[in-house]
């Protein structure tokens, strides 16, 4: 059985949003995937991400959600990794697409069915909470969208701080907002380089939300779901 995670020490959880509480729209990236001629479904998208996430997830590779060394960017590795055939040029002009939409209309639009009940949990239970998160300003839009930005105490945007997850910036201007110290913190994120390594660097403990169950092999605390987490902190 997992080890708990000492709720008595948890005052805050901080929640990344892309990839924790939203997931890409898969079926809008496939739209814009077929009008460049590259038929994949989304279905497909979803399970070439989860794959192509493990293998950005290093040390070499990622160091900051704007650093993938993949010409087309994020959707670029997702492609490939499908291993659907395409042309180059055809990715990269959908992939072009693909992020002047996410900057107008943020693309990890879709939220997982399990977060408004999990996300009341832990309310429930005692726990502010708050979201560090790597996005445009749109971001605030979404959640609004979907009904749950009033239960966070604090958004803290990259776009917004100037500064990206791992850097210790940002994990900072969050402890400040909620005026917690880290040791009375938690974070969840989906990237062990830029949100378990990035957390850990200012002390605030970290906990790798891995729902595909690839990462096995990090060194840290994993859920596969924000419910699971919420049974572990006894939410």
């Amino acid at each position: 059985m997992a080890a708990e995670i000492a709720i008595g020490t948890v005052e805050v959880v901080f929640l990344d949003a892309g990839g924790v509480l939203l997931e890409p729209d898969w079926e809008r990236t496939s739209s814009i995937l077929a009008r460049h001629g590259i038929t994949i479904s989304p279905r497909g998208l979803a399970a070439a991400e989860a794959v192509a996430k493990r293998q950005m997830d290093d040390e070499e590779v990622l160091h900051g959600t704007g650093s993938l060394p993949h010409p087309d960017g994020y959707l670029g590795w997702v492609v490939e990794v499908s291993g659907v055939p395409h042309e180059p040029e055809a990715v990269s002009t959908a992939a072009a697409e693909f992020e002047e939409e996410h900057r107008l209309n943020n693309m990890w639009s879709v939220m997982r069915p399990e977060v408004p009940v999990a996300l009341r949990r832990l309310r429930e239970a005692g726990h502010r909470l708050a979201v560090i998160s790597n996005a445009e300003s749109n971001l605030r839009d979404r959640l609004a969208a979907h009904a749950i930005a009033d239960c966070f105490d604090a958004l803290v945007i990259s776009a917004e701080v100037g500064a990206e997850k791992p850097d210790p910036a940002i994990f900072q201007a969050a402890l400040d907002q909620m005026k917690v110290a880290p040791g009375r913190a938690l974070h969840v994120g989906d990237f062990y380089e830029i949100d378990v390594l990035g957390a850990l660097g200012v002390g605030i403990r970290a906990v790798l939300l891995d729902t595909s169950g690839l990462s096995a092999d990090r060194d840290c605390p994993r859920v596969a779901s924000l419910t699971e987490l919420a049974d572990r902190l006894h939410a």
